[in-house]
């Protein structure tokens, strides 16, 4: 490593010329000649420390300004000793070793490192360029979903011997493939097939279905109806169910409430 001669004999030099003039404005200030000669002592050493440090340079070469400028002043009879050069020399190494103290203990953050050095000097930090070539494999593991559980029919509820209006039939008996009677024979459906097109209107009455017929559907509606909420089938509810017209669902509706 090459030493840079001239730097340190410029800060030698340096060093020996203002601390002559430290040292004799201590002893001017009341200091035993002894001790005196720590004053410089502190002094350059602060100066020393704020070079490194690249912190607080202007305030050391201040001081060194200083008291060089006072200990000559004094010299040459133009400064006299007062009570605030006292102080204020006093003051010099209380005040250097504050500030050596914190120019240790509270370094000054340097410059933000790119992201890629803090990636390199982390010990267990992965490159982008070696994890593609890293012989290892991840494991996949495939869970094995089961599907949703399908429901069963519910076979369609028997009404006790009374016929069904053809729009409350289930899809099955009314195109056709037979009913289960109650010895478990299977008969033919005797009602032909419904189809949306001869649904009567909702506003017109239905004058094709037999009146016991409806009346007993109407009944199965009701009997619904209670079971779920406890009160009558409502109008819509009639018509709804029953694909009639409003006059027929009040028909069968009054009827209901006279049974």
């Amino acid at each position: 490593m090459k030493r840079d001669v001239l730097g340190w004999l410029a800060m030698g030099a340096s060093i020996a010329v203002t601390a002559q003039g430290e040292w004799s404005l201590a002893v001017s200030s009341g200091y035993h000649p002894v001790v005196a000669g720590a004053l410089p002592v502190a002094i350059d050493a602060y100066a020393i420390r704020a070079l490194r440090t690249g912190r607080e340079v202007l305030p050391a070469v201040l001081a060194m300004v200083a008291t060089n400028s006072a200990a000559h002043l004094l010299h040459g009879g133009m400064l006299t000793i007062s009570p605030a050069l006292v102080v204020a020399v006093s003051a010099i190494a209380p005040l250097v070793l504050w500030r050596m103290h914190v120019l240790k203990h509270d370094p000054e953050p340097g410059p933000v490192a790119a992201a890629e050095d803090l990636v390199a000097d982390a010990p267990d930090a992965v490159r982008p360029a070696d994890a593609g070539t890293s012989g290892e494999r991840t494991e996949v593991t495939v869970e094995r979903v089961d599907p949703d559980p399908v429901l069963e029919a519910v076979p369609w509820p028997r009404l006790g011997g009374a016929s069904v209006h053809p729009a409350l039939q289930p899809v099955a008996a009314v195109a056709g493939h037979g009913a289960r009677s109650d010895d478990g024979s299977s008969e033919p459906n005797s009602q032909p097939t419904a189809d949306a097109s001869d649904a009567p209107p909702a506003d017109q009455p239905d004058a094709e279905c037999p009146q016991a017929d409806l009346l007993a559907a109407a009944k199965a509606v009701d009997r619904a109806a209670r079971a779920e909420n406890g009160r009558p089938a409502s109008l819509r509810r009639l018509q709804a169910e029953l694909r009639i017209g409003q006059s027929r669902a009040q028909q069968l509706q009054r009827a209901l409430a006279a049974v």
